[in-house]
């Protein structure tokens, strides 16, 4: 069947060939144009056609678009059958400072007033779809799960598409092969590579969990950004290959046509605003570069020209960390204040620790077993610790083999061109982790989401390096056994899913799996805090100190033993918070509240002014400062805290009732009734509402 094919497109005419409008429909063109270039070399005709006009149809590979299509397909309905049971998986972890708890983006119109850049100006564009969900959906998290699983589905898509167009790039087509040089494996390396993407267990953590869609979004950005640079750098090599072929050897090259300068300005684009989603995009102009080299072989002042203008945004993430005036490794931190570690991490027990977890990444990749949301993992200190130096020799011959790869694929035929796709793929790897994976000290030293991005290179390695080893397979063979992998990893992702989908079972995995670590029993017992079950989550509360000695602990379990009535014990638990954290807002804000409680006014307010002098959004710290000040006759302040929750949160119906108290007390009466009326329209019945309005207004 597929010498019958050849033979047929080897008959059609060369003009038909190449074009430039759909570079992503050059299915097989290692297959094509073997037989169109070999079939010209026979006929040597006298003439040259002209080169082919932009958005020309497709000819010379026929029967393939309508593959590309169904491959798409596949992708598209084997991830939603893994990820079928993740829309109802609850927030957890960061997602609730970051999500449930984050008034900045409670409120669009405030968002895109600007208060949304100055909360995040480097995540900016990962924030505003955070705040747009919340915006048409609220907290419900079925929507955050559809926009998470849909970025993840274009990332395969994207994933697809590039490994489809660099078989057409001039270091893989080659100039001059044989009919019968390219193996009918190679058009099954992109599917492959782009089911192993969207169905490997390893990206649940990426799509799952919801605020790591600032992982997935910047993935979408960076993959985008190197799709449009391919697909206007082969249509330029195209242009050039046609006028040379046309007897124009002299001309510079192909003229910079409005289409080919579009897709390099769409490229810019996505890198720009790829390095506003997430740090992690600061290498995308050297892997544009890489790519650029590994594929094209253009001359080196032609490259660093067309490569200038992405080149330059590497100053974006970097002037943006020096302008924030926070230690880089916070910045680049996927978890907040809330779940960070409190020990310090020099850069080189950083680098030392990231040799062994890049290996525990890649066995992670190729054997998916025992996930962990929170490892516990330890710190290490020299290079000859055993664990570090095999990770060493184990990464250094991984990098070797790239090397390797990328010295065999410059001598042979097709066959071993096909090497250099292996070796990108691992440099690839190596690059996208370098961000978080080097010299740069982040607290929690291992997160599986940070596999996101670079993963897309090992799978494009393990696809092409399948393809290698089973060329002497038979077709359907190597079909059904990639099947089976591809099948085999949906139901572990379906698994995992599960887990994700029952947050205290998913506290409970970590701690079976992380026993030794403060945090697992922290959230576990805060999950049955928030259940109102106190006497269960204070054993776990009581264990977290016990190991951790950490500030997070000692301020839930202070918060229990209030609840329990323990009010002294509480307070002391508390104190011993603020000193292990004094910059950490909730501490303060939960003393306060106890004063307040206690009617200790002037300790209440001194320590809810603290927490608004730290975090001057949160809405706890303002509602009860807001009633503090109501308690004790300074209704402008009063005011002042009230309207800045409902800033925020303008449904905030606590915060809009002591509102419209605090007015009636200061004698405002209009405002106490249009504030009132707002609390009944947005909660009928409200009964203090309903009370206060018959005060206010006389009316029975």
């Amino acid at each position: 069947m597929w010498a019958a094919t050849a033979v047929q497109v080897g008959l059609r005419p060369y003009e038909s060939s190449f074009t430039i409008s759909n570079l992503c429909d050059i299915q097989m063109r290692p297959f094509i144009t073997d037989c169109l270039v070999a079939h010209m070399k026979k006929q040597k005709p006298a003439s040259s056609p002209a080169p082919p006009a932009a958005g020309g149809p497709q000819k010379g590979a026929a029967g393939w678009p309508g593959k590309v299509s169904i491959h798409l397909a596949v992708i598209l309905c084997i991830g939603l059958l893994a990820y079928a049971n993740s829309f109802s998986v609850p927030f957890t972890l960061d997602d609730n400072s970051s999500i449930v708890d984050n008034p900045v983006i409670r409120n669009l119109s405030a968002f895109l007033s600007g208060a949304g850049y100055t909360y995040n100006p480097r995540r900016f564009v990962g924030y505003l779809t955070i705040a747009l969900n919340h915006h048409f959906g609220g907290l419900e998290v079925a929507g955050y799960h559809a926009v998470n699983l849909a970025i993840h589905l274009a990332n395969a898509q994207l994933v697809y598409l590039i490994a489809r167009v660099t078989l057409a790039t001039p270091f893989l087509r080659g100039e001059d092969p044989a009919p019968d040089s390219a193996p009918p494996l190679h058009a099954l390396v992109p599917l492959f590579a782009s089911l192993l993407f969207v169905v490997h267990p390893i990206q649940t953590q990426a799509v799952t969990y919801v605020i790591q869609r600032l992982a997935s979004l910047a993935t979408l950005f960076y993959l985008a950004a190197l799709f449009c640079y391919i697909k206007a750098r082969l249509a330029m090599a195209f242009r050039t290959a046609a006028t040379a072929r046309a007897g124009r050897e002299g001309e510079a090259g192909a003229p910079f046509s409005p289409a080919l300068a579009g897709w390099f300005t769409l490229s810019l684009a996505c890198t720009i605003i790829a390095m506003r989603t997430k740090e992690i995009t600061a290498t995308l102009p050297l892997a544009v570069l890489l790519y650029e080299f590994s594929f094209f072989g253009a001359d080196k002042k032609k490259r660093l020209l067309l490569l200038a203008p992405l080149l330059l945004t590497l100053l974006i993430v970097p002037i943006g960390l020096l302008t924030s005036g926070e230690p880089v490794g916070e910045l680049l931190s996927d978890v907040s204040a809330l779940t960070r570690e409190t020990v310090e991490i020099s850069r080189a027990e950083y680098l030392l620790t990231q040799f062994s977890v890049i290996a525990t990444y890649l066995r992670l990749l190729l054997l998916p077993v025992n996930q962990n949301l929170d490892y516990d993992y330890p710190v290490y200190h020299s290079l000859f610790t055993p664990r570090v130096l095999f990770s060493f020799v184990l990464l250094a011959l991984f990098a070797s083999l790239a090397v390797w790869l990328y010295r065999k694929s410059g001598s042979g035929g097709r066959q071993t061109r096909l090497y250099r796709l292996g070796g990108f793929g691992i440099a690839w790897f190596f690059l996208a982790l370098s961000v978080e994976s080097s010299v740069i000290p982040i607290r929690d030293v291992i997160f599986e989401h940070r596999l996101y991005l670079p993963s897309f290179g090992f799978f494009l390695f393990f696809a092409a390096g399948a393809a290698h080893v089973a060329r002497a397979v038979p077709v359907r063979g190597v079909v059904a056994a990639a099947s089976v992998i591809v099948l085999s990893l949906a139901a572990a992702t379906f698994a995992r899913n599960n887990v994700w989908g029952d947050e205290l079972r998913l506290w409970q995995d970590v701690l079976a799996k992380s026993p030794g670590k403060s945090r697992p029993y922290n959230n576990v017992g805060l999950l049955y805090k928030n259940r109102g079950e106190i006497d269960q989550a204070i054993p776990y509360f009581e264990k977290a100190v016990a190991i951790g000695q950490d500030f997070l602990s000692y301020d839930n379990l202070g918060v229990a033993c209030y609840q329990k009535g323990r009010a002294k014990e509480a307070m002391e638990l508390l104190e011993r918070a603020r000193a292990l954290n004094p910059g950490y807002a909730p501490i303060y804000t939960n003393i306060g509240k106890i004063c307040l409680e206690a009617d200790d006014l002037q300790n209440a307010i001194r320590n809810l002014e603290e927490a608004c002098r730290l975090a001057p959004d949160a809405p706890a710290a303002n509602l009860n400062l807001g009633a503090a000040y109501t308690r004790r006759g300074d209704y402008d302040k009063a005011i002042f805290h009230l309207k800045r929750v409902l800033q925020h949160d303008p449904q905030a119906l606590e915060a809009r009732y002591n509102l419209g108290a605090a007015y009636y007390l200061a004698g405002s009466l209009p405002a106490a009734v249009q504030e009132l009326e707002t609390v009944l329209r947005l909660s009928p019945g409200h009964p203090e509402a309903s009370t206060l309005l018959r005060t206010v207004t006389g009316k029975p």
